[in-house]
């Protein structure tokens, strides 16, 4: 019902997958679910799902890959920037720019193990500087290991600055944008949180066409429900709540 035929499932722990593989083997998936550890489950996942299952699917079921965290949400004020926030940190911190979920070098090496694997990664990036450390991670990896087809995604990607996409194309990462977050969160980020050059940015889909780099849209349910056609709404219109467009030159 809504446009939906797969679910990715990020940041899964080990009792999920668990629960997720009970649920396929009884024939309960009505959609194909693809689920991504979280980087510090991964071996607890692998001594259960051996490397060499990962990739295919059983009964509408298969492990995709890797995820990372770098940092948290621009709402809950806990996303990762190079500037401060409009009105300071959660807790009322001045000059508040959120902070990293790891330092570079743990992500560094994070990513080092997941390309070491040669599995897909997806991290999770909402500010800038969350986005400048996977960029930097990526770089790094790809020195070590050489290129290739490997199509890492920073997930939300939501502030991304015009360098970082030119970063993006030459490095193969895929932003997954967070398009609705122009409706329901794009009046708070204009007035309370980003400021209205920062909010005009969320989600920058058109300045990745013009550069010919591939995106994806996703939801983040249950941040935001599942609806395709909300999806396409938020990112070709980009009206807030209040009816206001937020950005017109990203849609």
């Amino acid at each position: 019902e809504a446009g939906v035929t797969t679910a990715h499932e990020g940041a899964t722990h080990l009792p999920q997958f668990q629960t997720i593989r009970r649920a396929s083997e009884a024939g309960a998936n009505i959609i194909d679910v693809v689920a991504y550890p979280f980087i510090t489950e991964v071996d607890k996942v692998l001594a259960e799902f051996p490397r060499t299952e990962w990739g295919k699917y059983q009964k509408r079921f298969k492990i995709g890959g890797v995820k990372i965290t770098l940092d948290g949400s621009p709402q809950g004020r806990t996303a990762f920037f190079t500037t401060p926030y409009l009105t300071g940190g959660p807790g009322g911190e001045k000059n508040w720019k959120g902070e990293p979920t790891f330092p570079q070098k743990f992500a560094n090496d994070m990513l080092k193990r997941v390309y070491d694997m040669n599995v897909p990664l997806t991290a999770h990036c909402n500010g800038d500087a969350a986005a400048d450390q996977f960029i930097r991670a990526v770089r790094l990896a790809t020195a070590k290991y050489g290129p290739g087809d490997r199509r890492p995604v920073m997930i939300h990607a939501q502030t991304v600055r015009e360098d970082q996409l030119d970063a993006m194309k030459e490095l193969g990462i895929i932003p997954s944008f967070f398009g609705m977050h122009t409706y329901y969160w794009g009046d708070w980020h204009r007035d309370s949180v980003l400021g209205p050059e920062r909010a005009a940015r969320i989600s920058p889909a058109a300045s990745a066409l013009r550069r010919g780099i591939p995106f994806t849209q996703h939801h983040d349910a249950p941040v935001a429900l599942p609806s395709a056609i909300m999806v396409l709404f938020s990112q070709v219109n980009r009206v807030t709540r209040s009816g206001e467009v937020l950005g017109p030159e990203q849609r």
